[in-house]
């Protein structure tokens, strides 16, 4: 499952894949308090810890797959 944290203030995002459900990360998500910590798992069994407060938007999910071309022709 890929995951990409926004952080207030800035440009940059942390974009990583994980093996925890989309329904885990937005329940970690949703029931951090303001001022307390959200703490994901990476693939790699990293810990990823950031402050609520400076989360700006959570995109929970994997990327589509992008067709190149003009799909099948009959």
């Amino acid at each position: 499952m890929r995951v990409v944290l926004g952080v207030k203030n800035s440009s940059d995002s942390i974009d990583f894949e994980t093996e925890q459900s989309a329904e885990e990360v937005r329940n970690i998500i949703a029931n951090a308090n303001v001022d307390s910590m959200i703490e994901l798992t990476d693939n790699n069994n990293r810990k990823i810890l950031m402050q609520k407060e400076f989360l700006s938007y959570a995109l929970i999910g994997d990327t589509p797959k992008h067709t190149v071309g003009f799909g099948a022709l009959n």
